[in-house]
């Protein structure tokens, strides 16, 4: 469902997301702490989490 925006990427407070060589957005690294801001402004909702141990939740911005 990714149309490769990057606004997730842009959004990504750790740097966990990278567009891939086919302009898909996907997770690098081990830094992703599961706070969701890059599923809250996906204008596609094509991100979901999986929760699991190590995710952190942090409420995402509020509009301005």
């Amino acid at each position: 469902m990714c149309v490769g925006c990057g606004t997730c990427v842009e959004h990504c407070h750790t740097n966990s997301l990278e567009l891939n060589d086919e302009g898909k957005a996907e997770r690098v690294g081990e830094y992703c702490i599961g706070c969701g801001v890059c599923a809250h402004f996906c204008p596609e909702n094509a991100i979901s989490l999986v929760e699991n141990e190590r995710m952190v939740r942090i409420p995402p911005p509020k509009p301005n």
